[in-house]
């Protein structure tokens, strides 16, 4: 008998741990239904992958996460931002507006003021009454001063009765009178004359001492 055709005495012992491992891998893959994965050769490496059962849906992370929250706050500011400034926008025409109404309401109120005011009438100008007597003195030290005055006076309308010295030099110009005030008052705004006394001792119902006040002004 050659050596070839003899089997030997006592065989290889296979390795415990590979035969577990070929059975349990059987054993799971006969727990899977067959797909894709499976239509390989049987001789062949197999190298695949089967489907989990029941995987969880896949979760988002936290980066993405945040991005989405700031996101949000970024849209959320840019419309508080249009909307604040389309109102401050507005705001000038407002203020614009404001402005011109307290000067239309005081121009409104002065015009009606005026309206409900009377209208304040001059005051008849007194006439130069003839009957009164006037007395023209000269306290000014300038030559014809009484008379210039005298001569306006009768040209007006009063009666000049005496023009003399006054006897004692004075600076303003005064008219004095016994009981006739508005007549003493008229001829005192006609000379432009600002002193108007009353005096019962003069010699003449009205007279007027002028000063150099008057004399240097023309009188």
């Amino acid at each position: 008998m050659t050596p070839s055709s003899q089997s030997p005495a006592n065989p290889p012992a296979r390795d415990p741990e590979v035969s577990a491992g070929r059975t349990s891998s059987s054993a799971s893959a006969s727990s899977w239904p067959r797909d894709a994965f499976d239509d390989v050769p049987e001789e062949g490496a197999r190298v695949g992958a089967h489907r989990a059962l029941d995987a969880p849906a896949p979760r988002v992370t936290r980066q993405i996460a945040g991005l989405l929250l700031a996101g949000a706050v970024a849209l959320a500011v840019g419309a508080a931002a249009y909307l604040l400034g389309g109102n401050s926008e507005a705001a000038p025409g407002a203020a614009s507006g404001a402005s011109a109404s307290p000067s239309q309401s005081q121009s409104q109120s002065q015009e009606a003021t005026e309206s409900a005011t009377p209208t304040q009438e001059a005051e008849p100008t007194v006439e130069p009454d003839a009957s009164v007597q006037v007395g023209v003195y000269n306290a000014a030290e300038v030559d014809g001063a009484a008379g210039t005055t005298a001569q306006d006076l009768s040209s007006a309308g009063w009666t000049v009765s005496a023009t003399d010295d006054w006897g004692v030099g004075v600076e303003q110009s005064v008219v004095y009178y016994a009981d006739d005030e508005e007549q003493a008052q008229a001829v005192a705004d006609h000379l432009g004359i600002e002193q108007v006394a009353s005096d019962e001792a003069v010699g003449y119902p009205i007279v007027v001492v002028i000063g150099s006040d008057l004399a240097e002004d023309g009188a």
